[in-house]
């Protein structure tokens, strides 16, 4: 067995210790805080001065061509050869551009003015040059000059979300046959569709499936999509579950957001400097700190379900200090779209105040009146219709109500969740109505209209990658190394407070719901958010491998065999169960009574032997399903007991189990090599070609 706690003899998280924890967290996030505002507040971020412009005919220049920023790097772009990647410091922009002959030169111009009168003047070639700015670039989403009829923008719609669909099961599918969750298959699948795989290899079809004008449509529909999954996530945060660990997960908790955070304000100061749009510095920083500081809860609780490790210290801990990852960091983000929206302190401090007195009235009047949900649907069976209905205005209206505040329209949602009454009936009901569409229609939009926002070819330097790479050590260290040290400090042992602190580096889709707001807020410019986007994706692949470096025999995670002894715990029956055991693993509901109706005789014969039903479920493909999850191992329980009782009926000893596997071939191989077992019944097919043995579970039990 697993022990649960190693304290190291440094004793129990509590009294004195506790408040040492919390006052050298606390220390070192005020000291990076206050060093990160009075060094930043002196810097100036560059001068937005992208746009199209006009020059003075030169050997080099075209009259025309456009200019393209990313904090300091600006790329031009005219005509033909024309092209130069330049750096704007100092109020000069110098660098090499390459001229309508083929040939290069150096550029060295000086920034007369700014803004709409942008103009940059100087020697070209021993040729004088003036840029004058014209007019702005075009944005996207623009519509087309010939506008379509109604009926061919929604085809043209239809055609856009089937495609982002099928991608997405596909990459989902794929991703998921290498151990990693299908929802970053499908992030993957969002950024592959856009500018840095289809809209380099065929910009054509990239155009066709998204063009400009339905852009728009699809961000929309993403929106909705994400207010309602935010309601999902809420509601599937298990209160009960953090009250049993409170102390420990609030503290490893506040540790892993309060670290990552305290180093992206201070990194925040040489990113300003450097690739801040037109923004001001407090809310820039505060918005490089609250991304450092994400965990994805909802990833990272289909990671611990697949690894059978909620049963564990660890993977239960991690559990706990996700949800309130999740809860504080949704809270930052809207104190970060605050301080970003208001034009002055005392504007942020209203918001702030008036986003407080919102949740507390949520709490207070909201959650008395969804309480009265369990009355209806204990009377009923089910959440009448108008019920249903309310719910989802109440997260319509409690968006539109977070935004006309001044804050992210997504927290609104997520609170309406959060006060949902914990009724397990309930909680099914409603996730059942919303998760398939959500998360299979309307979820994979906000992957690919994040990724059309997505330029990886924007980071065209290499002074670009190494502050990538600085930005994913920064994310990595501060996630992972805070909540590992916070776990040690807690009484884990090295190697479980390293795996704590890899599974709370998991970023994935909450992260980029950060990002992009960060980037609708003018708050970061498009290379930092292609930046952070890559971190996201990869601090989210890194969870699965470093848990199996870290744990190669697998001792985080509940062996089969145990889960199967728990699963059977309750069902044992008062008389002596045969020495021998028939193992039966059905693979569907279709074959369990043909595998039985085979198996009755065979457990009569002599000597008499017990029925083992075991069957396995794989997790659901959703980001969220674990209400679903539960849903279909209580259904599976109920109709395996029912069989159970007619064997037990009819003279035959029998036990039934149902759990979750993500690997069910290996884990029927590893219960059917225990050595009661004498043979194994389960059904499968042959391949579609050939002769050969059958593939999947049957094909790994058989090798």
């Amino acid at each position: 067995m697993h022990a649960p706690l190693d304290n190291g003899g440094r004793g129990s998280l509590r009294g004195t210790r506790l408040l040492v924890g919390y006052g050298v967290v606390t220390v070192f996030l005020a000291v990076a805080a206050s060093v990160s505002i009075k060094i930043g507040s002196d810097r100036d971020h560059p001068p937005a001065i992208a746009g199209l412009y006009s020059a003075t005919p030169t050997a080099c220049f075209d009259s025309s061509f456009e200019l393209t920023q990313s904090g300091q790097f600006v790329d031009l772009d005219g005509t033909g050869p024309v092209e130069g990647k330049l750096r704007l410091r100092d109020g000069r922009l110098k660098g090499e551009v390459t001229c309508r002959d083929g040939g290069s030169t150096d550029v060295d111009l000086a920034l007369d003015q700014g803004g709409d009168n942008t103009v940059f003047s100087g020697t070209v070639l021993d040729q004088s040059v003036t840029l004058a700015f014209t007019a702005a670039l075009p944005e996207a989403g623009k519509a087309p000059a010939k506008k379509r009829s109604a009926e061919e923008t929604f085809g043209r719609l239809m055609l856009a979300i089937a495609a982002v669909i099928l991608a997405a099961r596909l990459a989902g599918a794929v991703l998921a046959t290498v151990g990693q969750p299908r929802v970053m298959g499908e992030i993957i699948a969002g950024i592959l569709l856009g500018p840095t795989l289809l809209g380099a290899v065929a910009p054509d079809v990239k155009d066709y499936l998204f063009p400009a004008d339905i852009i728009p449509l699809l961000s929309a529909a993403a929106s909705i999509g994400l207010a309602f999954y935010l309601f999902l996530v809420g509601m599937e945060l298990d209160p009960t579950a953090i009250r049993q660990r409170a102390t420990q997960a609030a503290f490893i908790s506040n540790t892993s957001v309060a670290f990552p955070m305290a180093l992206g304000l201070l990194v925040a100061v040489p990113t300003y400097e450097l690739l801040a749009p037109d923004a001001d510095y407090l809310p820039f920083a505060l918005f490089m700190g609250v991304a450092m500081s994400i965990t994805a809860f909802p990833v990272l609780a289909r990671i611990l379900v697949e690894r059978r490790m909620l049963r564990r210290p660890v993977g239960a801990l991690a559990m706990a200090g996700a949800a309130i990852d999740d809860v504080t960091a949704w809270g930052l983000l809207a104190l970060a779209t605050a301080v970003a929206g208001a034009g002055s302190g005392v504007d942020a401090l209203v918001v702030v105040g008036l986003a407080g007195a919102f949740t507390a009235a949520m709490i207070v009047g909201g959650r008395p009146i969804l309480r009265r949900l369990s009355t209806a649907y204990d009377e009923l069976g089910y959440v009448p219709p108008l019920w249903v209905a309310g719910i989802f205005v109440s997260i319509l209206l409690a968006a539109y109500t977070a935004q006309e505040i001044g804050i992210a329209p997504i927290f609104g949602a997520f609170i309406v969740g959060l006060i949902m009454p914990r009724h397990a009936g309930l909680t099914e009901d409603m996730s059942r109505r919303l998760e398939d569409f959500v998360v299979t229609v309307l979820l994979p939009l906000f992957f690919v209209v994040t990724g059309l926002k997505v330029h990886v070819g924007s980071l065209d330097r290499w002074q670009l990658w190494v502050l990538a790479l600085i930005l994913f050590v920064v994310a990595v260290v501060g996630k992972w190394v805070g909540a590992m040290l916070a776990a040690r400090y807690g009484g884990f042992s090295w190697r479980d407070s390293s795996a704590l602190g890899a599974l709370m580096n998991t970023r994935g889709l909450t992260e980029l719901i950060v990002l992009n707001i960060g980037l609708d807020l003018g708050l970061i410019s498009t290379a930092l958010f292609t930046m952070l986007v890559l971190m996201a994706i990869v601090t989210t692949f890194m969870a699965g491998p470093a848990l199996r470096l870290l744990d190669p025999r697998g001792e985080l995670s509940e062996p089969p065999e145990e889960a199967f002894r728990r699963a059977v715990g309750e069902r044992e029956t008062a008389e002596a169960a045969p020495e021998r055991s028939i193992l039966v693993a059905p693979q569907d509901d279709r074959n369990i009574d043909a595998l039985l109706a085979l198996a009755e005789p065979l457990a009569r014969s002599q000597p008499p032997r017990e029925l083992v039903v075991v069957r396995l479920l794989r997790p659901v493909a959703l980001s969220t399903g674990l209400v679903t999850e539960d849903r279909q191992l209580r259904q599976t329980v109920e109709e395996l007991d029912q069989r159970r009782e007619l064997l037990l009926g009819r003279g035959v000893q029998t036990r039934v189990a149902a759990f979750t596997s993500a690997d069910q071939g290996a884990d029927l191989l590893r219960l059917a090599s225990e050595p009661t077992i004498d043979l194994i019944l389960m059904n499968g097919r042959r391949p579609l070609l050939g002769e050969g043995v059958p593939g999947g579970e049957v094909g790994v039990v058989l090798a």
